[in-house]
């Protein structure tokens, strides 16, 4: 690959403990450090963060020649080493897991007894990091507050790299989407002067004056050569792939679509899972009858049926996939067509660099954007609620229609996603111009807590836990604690390929609204599956009530009584694993491994 503007990250790095990389998407990101393996070899060992678990196995098995990788996530990766403490030299994780190990509450062992917290803390923080779009972690689903998740989200990678500028360990952030307000308030006031940023655009551009006026005390650099490989890819884009604006629900655009399209492949993105699977289930037959593979890939299905969905969309030639934010980033995938409900800046341009991602092929491509309806509002309001700032969204695409078209019933727009334009012609960097700050600062409350998790070794486990449900509704990281649900056979011996076939992770607020999925008691009690001696078990566990009141120290305090029962001793051999809570196998495609509900 020759992609010269990683030659400046390269240099950045040998002087700067921060450095921001903002290159467009499909530019090599993901793979900085499997491509320069001295830069590596350099460093020593590295954890790499990505914003969701789906694409952590993928990153994992594309690097694993660069030597002792290993991952951290509720998965099974084949040919990969699990590492719970973050031991390898190239750890893959989760925002989540990294997290949780970084404040030393050790992910793998946060139902244990006793926690090696000393061990969790020590390994996650004296790693270089990588943090790769994690200002992508988004809920899937509505959610009451989206503001507050926001605040977590930033609040805890100004901390995170807080810490890593203090010891003088590198921080190295990568992405395409970065607005330029955002970028202060995810460094620390007082480390400014240890960051350099370098932007993958002309001199001149809009982009590049904001990023500078919105953080100036801030080294910031641009980088733009035509002679360098991914601009000769992309120079002429526009020339083939069209932006289309349609005022119609998602029904309408699909008929127009395929009636119109050869077989070709085809991404149509949704903002929910519930859109996603309602409409997976109802044109999935109608396109194999058509010779597509149809294939579903969301956040709320098992890892195995996400792994089969990959490596169809890896083999097919004939594709349409339905999916959500979960390959927004990451994912290295390449489709004809996108589809895609309307959503904010950063997610629209992470969803069109699944379009012509490694080159244009002397053919055209197409990027559909469904508002919703024919009225803006109302359109924006029934597919952004509760996951995306509305205005944010209507603001955006008053300005795309600006600079558009309008045809047979539809606007058509000639927007680069891939490469800012030296001219007035509109590019993924100028649109992210466009959104307006958001007023959300880091969170006092957390900012405190996460000073007490930094300085004091976590003593009464059950007390920190309930802590956390009681100030963070289970989680100092999003808007509600994560957990998972168990959908596989029990009263049973355990079998490996359980994990990954039966155990789909949800958050509280997924429960609290749809815990019909859930084999409770007659009285009203979650059952919770256990491992006990290689045997799979079900228990009664808490209330539902007390779960979604206290869902940590809840499972915390049911998990040391079951311990206690099959005479499990600390320290000793381990006889008791949880798998999740109990699922109804009435709401589970096992076929597609999703809920459904």
């Amino acid at each position: 690959m020759t992609r010269l503007a990683i030659n400046k990250i390269i240099e950045a790095l040998e002087e700067y403990n921060v450095v921001v990389g903002i290159l467009p998407t499909g530019y090599g990101k993901s793979k900085f450090l499997f491509y320069n393996r001295k830069i590596f070899d350099d460093l020593g060992k590295v954890v790499h963060v990505l914003p969701l678990r789906s694409i952590v196995a993928k990153l994992a098995k594309d690097i694993k020649d660069i030597g002792d990788v290993g991952y951290q996530a509720g998965i099974t990766v084949d040919e990969i080493d699990k590492t719970p403490f973050f031991t390898s030299k190239y750890t893959v994780a989760t925002f989540d897991s990294f997290l949780l190990n970084f404040y030393g509450i050790p992910v793998s062992e946060i139902w244990r007894s006793n926690w090696h917290s000393d061990v969790a803390f020590t390994l996650a923080r004296f790693s270089h990091v990588v943090l790769d779009e994690v200002h992508l972690v988004t809920t899937l689903e509505p959610i009451d507050d989206v503001d507050e998740e926001f605040r977590k989200v930033i609040t805890v990678i100004n901390d995170v790299v807080e810490w890593y500028c203090n010891i003088g360990f590198k921080t190295i952030i990568f992405t395409a989407t970065l607005y330029p307000w955002l970028l202060k308030k995810i460094i620390p006031t007082k480390h400014l002067n240890k960051v350099k940023v370098v932007i993958y655009t002309p001199e001149e551009h809009q982009y590049y004056k904001n990023v500078i006026n919105a953080n100036q005390e801030i080294k910031v650099e641009n980088f733009w050569n035509e002679n360098d490989e991914f601009y000769k890819k992309f120079k002429d884009y526009c020339e083939h792939v069209k932006t289309y604006i349609y005022f119609k629900n998602m029904d309408e655009v699909l008929a127009e679509v395929f009636n119109s399209s050869i077989k070709c492949r085809i991404a149509i993105l949704f903002n929910s899972v519930k859109r996603c699977i309602e409409y997976f289930e109802k044109y999935k037959d109608k396109l194999q009858e058509k010779g597509f593979t149809t294939v579903i890939i969301h956040g709320k299905m098992t890892s195995e049926a996400r792994s089969r969905a990959i490596d169809s969309i890896i083999n097919e030639s004939s594709l349409v996939l339905f999916g959500t934010q979960v390959i927004e980033a990451g994912i290295d995938i390449d489709f004809d067509i996108l589809i895609t409900e309307v959503a904010p800046p950063h997610s629209l341009i992470q969803r069109a660099g699944r379009i012509a991602r490694y080159k244009l092929n002397n053919k055209h491509y197409e990027i559909h954007i469904v508002v919703g309806g024919d009225d803006l509002k109302s359109g924006v309001e029934r597919l952004c609620k509760g996951i995306y700032d509305e205005n944010e969204v209507i603001t955006i695409l008053k300005e795309l229609m600006k600079n558009s078209q309008k045809l047979n019933g539809k606007f058509v727009a000639n927007i680069n996603w891939r490469l800012p334009e030296k001219d007035e012609n509109i590019d993924f960097l100028k649109i992210l111009c466009l959104t307006e700050e958001v007023k959300v600062e880091p969170s006092g409350e957390i900012q405190s807590f996460l000073a007490k998790l930094t300085h004091i070794r976590p003593g009464r486990k059950k007390a920190l836990l309930k802590e956390i449900d009681e100030r963070f509704h289970g989680s100092f990281i999003r808007t509600s604690a994560l957990t998972s649900i168990y959908f596989g056979p029990f009263l049973c011996q355990f079998k490996d390929y359980f994990l990954n076939k039966y155990v789909i992770p949800v958050d509280l607020d997924f429960i609290k609204r749809h815990h019909e999925v859930l084999d409770l008691s007659k009285e009203g009690n979650i059952k919770i599956i256990i491992i006990v001696d290689n045997n799979v078990q079900v228990e009664n566990g808490p209330h539902i009530y007390k779960f979604l009141k206290y869902p940590l120290s809840s499972l915390y305090e049911f998990l040391s009584k079951i311990r206690v029962k099959y005479f499990e001793i600390e320290e000793e051999h381990i006889k008791v694993l949880p798998l999740g809570l109990l699922g109804k196998k009435d709401f589970f495609d096992e076929k597609w491994g999703y809920i459904r509900w």
